[in-house]
Parts: C-alpha cells; sequence; structure tokens
C-alpha cells in the first residue's frame, strides 16, 4: 500500500515536471522566433538603407557622367567650330540643324522621322555629317542623321547627294563608322573630296543655293556669315 502511494506521488510528480518543462520549451522556442525576427526585420532594415545608398550612388554618378558629357560635348563644339571655319574656299559650315520627314526612316533596330544634326559641310562634292564620339559612342545616330539627310534632300529636291556621317574625337574605327580627330578632320574631308562622290550623286556644289533654301537658312538669303574672308561660310 505505502509502495503504491510512493509510485504514484513520483508518476504525477513527472507529471508536473514535463508540464513544466513543456511550458519551459515553448517560452524558449517563441522567444528565439521573436529574436529571428527582431534580427531579420533589422537586417532588412539595413539592406534597404544599403540599396538606398547604393541607388543614390549610381544617380550621382549618372548625374556627373551626364554633366562630363555636356561639358564635353560644349568644349569640342567650341573648337571644332573654329576649325571648320579653317576649311577652304568651296566649303559651308551649317550648325544646330533639324530636320523632319513626313515618313520614317531605319538603320538596324532603330528608327526616326528627325534628325538633330551638330555639324554639316557642304563639300563640292558631298554632304558631311559631324557629331562628339562622346554623345554618340555607338555611332548609330550619325548612321540615322545620314538617312534622315539624304532623304530629306532627296525628297524636297529630288535629287540624291552623297551624305557622309563621321564621330569627332579619340577611338578606333569599328568598321561600321569612321572616327575622325579633330586635328585630323580638315585633311580627311579635303582629301576625300578629291574621290568621285559617286555615278548616281549629284556634286553638292552645283546646288548649293537650292539645299540651303531648302534646309530654310535664312542668313544664306542676307548673306551673312562669320568667314566670309577665308571663301568658307559658316552658319551658327
Amino acid at each position: 500500500m505505502i509502495f503504491t502511494a510512493v509510485l504514484m506521488y513520483i508518476i504525477l510528480a513527472a507529471a508536473i515536471l514535463s508540464g513544466v518543462l513543456a511550458v519551459f520549451i515553448a517560452a524558449s522556442t517563441l522567444f528565439s522566433s521573436k529574436t529571428v525576427v527582431s534580427q531579420r526585420e533589422v537586417q532588412l532594415g539595413e539592406e534597404v538603407q544599403i540599396f538606398a545608398r547604393i541607388d543614390e550612388r549610381k544617380e550621382k554618378k549618372k548625374k556627373r557622367k551626364v554633366k562630363k558629357e555636356k561639358d564635353s560635348k560644349t568644349n569640342l563644339s567650341d573648337s571644332l567650330l573654329e576649325r571648320l571655319a579653317d576649311l577652304p574656299e568651296g566649303y559651308h559650315v551649317l550648325t544646330g540643324l533639324e530636320l523632319k520627314l513626313t515618313e520614317p526612316v531605319s538603320i538596324k533596330d532603330s528608327e526616326t522621322d528627325r534628325a538633330e544634326v551638330d555639324y554639316l559641310v557642304m563639300g563640292p562634292k558631298r554632304i558631311f555629317l559631324f557629331k562628339p564620339i562622346s554623345i554618340d559612342k555607338e555611332g548609330t545616330n550619325i548612321r540615322l542623321e545620314e538617312k534622315v539627310v539624304f532623304e530629306y534632300l532627296k525628297r524636297n529636291l529630288t535629287r540624291e547627294y552623297r551624305v557622309v556621317g563621321w564621330l569627332v574625337g579619340e577611338g578606333d574605327n569599328d568598321g561600321n563608322t569612321k572616327i575622325v580627330s579633330e586635328q585630323e578632320l580638315i585633311g580627311e574631308v579635303t582629301k576625300l573630296e578629291r574621290y568621285s562622290q559617286g555615278k548616281k550623286s549629284r556634286p553638292v556644289g552645283e546646288d548649293v543655293h537650292e539645299i540651303l533654301s531648302v534646309l530654310k537658312l535664312s542668313r544664306w538669303e542676307s548673306g551673312e556669315s562669320d568667314k566670309q574672308d577665308q571663301g568658307t561660310h559658316v552658319f551658327a
């Protein structure tokens, strides 16, 4: 009888101990879970802050790049215009042209119906387009500008002129787009002009007045020019 009572007490104590242990384990698990969640929240918050800082740095880097390219274009534009003004007699330099077609033209995966030409030079045989390489590193824009200018003149004058687009700056030719340094530009232009413009193309020098009229350059009508004494007409 005593043995049975002792056994019952032992079983009861074991049950109580098991219950206490289960409560302790549950509490520990809950606390651990909350701690993990709290740590994860802190970690996520830190990650968000890190990403925010990264995005901010990227944005600043992008703005610096845009400013650098803009400054580069401005500096190149000023010196390039002065250099182009030294072309020999028979050349005409046009700047800041905006042309728009009624129907778009395309090249590879790019398509456009307009062109913003930085520099257009009318030689005796050809029309040259120049764009700073810092603005058009892939040469896509200058190729499109070639087609826009060609089509614009063809549709308005029903004649075909040889249009050549070059990038100006330092770099290696990729086989598709010619890159010419500012120092070599005059020599490269005059050298190419010594060759035929092509059987189908009409010499530009024969239609200077008409081409300028189509491009709506009122300064030609008024006879204004920055370098008339050297025989090179510069329209800024």
